[in-house]
């Protein structure tokens, strides 16, 4: 996305934006800027990470706030009970690659990244106001993203030209289901954690 994004654009975003669960795509946007930065062509200059988690489930963003680079310490019974109770459920990854060299923390250290944690209330309205004004219904989790963006905008956070990259990653189910009869799909094999062995998963095959 962020390199389609800068083609497109023909300059690297001075932001992004993101909800995250894991915070591997985050990741990946802050290795493509340093490759982007190296090459020169769109600028030298890394864009600042601006990432958002839910209400319930904001284990990164606590962390960060701390400037810590160890996860809260949540017994597992908890933390998959505030997984659950996630606005978006695909933001309640309990074990982030946040912690290790390389990892989320290094990215928002050298970008002066910033995480926020929109209420359920906030990313819902964000939500009916991309739909008023796109036609489109976005995923839970793009709400999240949107109303983070939302939140620092009304801050004004940002300079009148700034680039601002706002990555929402999904959208589209409402009218998926109101469009057309969705057919569920089911697997021809199934395979359980005891099959994983090379020799049974190619006799199951029939090689």
């Amino acid at each position: 996305v962020s390199l389609a994004a800068t083609e497109a654009i023909q300059a690297i975003p001075d932001h992004y934006f993101q909800s995250v669960g894991s915070g591997t795509g985050a990741i990946a946007v802050w290795e493509m800027a340093w490759r982007l930065v190296t090459d020169a062509t769109y600028g030298q200059k890394l864009p600042r990470l601006h990432l958002s988690q839910t209400q319930a489930f904001p284990i990164m963003a606590a962390a960060w706030e701390a400037h810590s680079r160890a996860l809260p310490d949540i017994p597992v019974e908890k933390a998959r009970e505030m997984a659950r109770a996630a606005y978006s459920p695909v933001l309640g990854n309990r074990k982030p690659p946040y912690s290790l060299t390389g990892g989320l923390f290094d990215a928002l250290s050298e970008t002066g990244g910033i995480f926020a944690v929109p209420s359920n209330e906030d990313a819902a309205n964000a939500g009916k106001l991309f739909m008023s004004l796109e036609g489109i219904d976005l995923d839970k989790a793009a709400q999240v993203c949107l109303a983070a963006f939302l939140m620092e905008a009304e801050a004004n956070a940002f300079y009148s030209d700034d680039i601002i990259l706002v990555n929402l990653t999904g959208g589209g189910s409402e009218r998926a289901h109101a469009d057309g009869i969705a057919i569920p799909a089911t697997a021809d094999i199934f395979f359980t954690k005891e099959d994983m062995a090379q020799e049974t998963i190619k006799a199951r095959f029939g090689f």
